[in-house]
């Protein structure tokens, strides 16, 4: 390392405890959501899909729907890596409040779709 790139690294104050810096991608994801949004969409779902039985999810079943047509559009990640590709975008621009509830919810749609396979 050069004395230049050394100054240039040592400048740089280190972040406070309990802080850390996150990168998220941005894309195509408020394009997309856009669209999505304006076609109603969500709502769409919401009216003429069935709630599911048993308890109900983190995340509504439209909104699961709406991240995996946007997964489609923007990547085309398989399903089993869903939650891993999500968790790179920010939320919002997906339509999600959290990323951990997308994670729980991903696998509890991708373990009953794999078994079908079988």
């Amino acid at each position: 390392m050069t004395s230049s790139a050394a100054s240039a690294a040592s400048a740089v104050p280190a972040l406070p405890v309990g802080i850390r810096h996150e990168s998220l991608e941005v894309g195509g994801a408020p394009v997309s959501r856009h669209f999505l949004e304006k076609l109603d969409l969500p709502g769409l779902f919401d009216r003429h899909l069935p709630l599911l039985r048993g308890r109900q999810r983190a995340v509504p079943t439209a909104t699961v729907l709406c991240v995996l047509l946007s997964n489609l559009l923007l990547a085309r990640e398989p399903l089993y890596a869903l939650a891993s590709w999500a968790s790179g975008f920010v939320p919002e621009h997906l339509g999600l409040l959290q990323n951990n509830a997308l994670c729980s919810t991903m696998i509890a749609l991708v373990v009953p779709l794999t078994t079908l396979s079988r």
